[in-house]
């Protein structure tokens, strides 16, 4: 796991002290805008007023407030250029030791079309790429880390729905990952980022954890998944 949590947060500088400071006119360096203080006030869902009917953190408040951005000059020029990919070299793409996992995601013809369309980044807070393209194997959704160009998950796409999704051999959260960014970044659904058992429920921890996965566009955080 600690191999996926470098991979997915590459390249990552998530400026919480800066926005809070400039919020609150703090003082450089004041404790009020550490991660654990802003999300004090965060709460916690559970039963019907959880959007998945489990306890997760809603980080909402904090999540689309927060300023991110590239740590290098290539990863920002990449963005400037409009996150381009080489289709032809992506189509025979999988995620680095992949394993194929099967699952079943139903979705409506409308919701094919909308994958089919992918999705490009529209600032530093997207912190993904998602690119759809018809290969030998048929079509496939391919998700990229918007700062590396790192690919992480390959979904196979039918006309009803993703039956398969390739992930690395060591992202045991891969396929729950996956669906939340796809939630979040596509479909236009709740974008419920699944966390590793590891953070626990430190709640400024689970918040830069959904922040760095999924931006801005992050709702909420479940922890202790695997």
């Amino acid at each position: 796991m600690p191999y996926v949590l470098a991979t997915l947060l590459a390249g990552s500088s998530v400026l919480l002290w800066l926005v809070w400071r400039a919020a609150k006119k703090l003082p450089l360096g004041a404790s009020a805008g550490s991660p654990a203080a802003l999300a004090e006030a965060l709460v916690w869902y559970d039963g019907d007023l959880s959007p998945n009917g489990r306890r997760v953190l809603w980080v909402e408040p904090m999540s689309t407030t927060l300023s991110t951005a590239p740590d290098d000059a290539k990863a920002m020029q990449w963005f400037l250029d409009g996150c381009p990919v080489d289709e032809e070299a992506l189509r025979a793409k999988l995620p680095d030791e992949h394993v194929k996992e099967k699952v079943s995601w139903p979705l409506t013809p409308d919701e094919v079309a909308r994958l089919r369309a992918g999705f490009t980044p529209e600032g530093a807070e997207d912190k993904w790429r998602i690119v759809t393209l018809g290969t030998e194997q048929g079509e496939r959704v391919f998700m990229l880390r918007s700062w590396t160009g790192t690919l992480m998950y390959v979904l196979d796409l039918t006309e009803k729905g993703v039956r398969w999704v390739w992930r690395g051999a060591r992202d045991p959260l891969g396929v729950e990952l996956a669906r939340a960014v796809v939630d979040g970044y596509v479909l236009q659904r709740t974008c419920v980022v699944p966390a590793p058992r590891e953070i626990g429920d430190d709640k400024g921890r689970l918040l830069l954890w959904g922040v760095k996965i999924a931006g801005r566009r992050c709702k909420a955080v479940e922890p202790g998944v695997m």
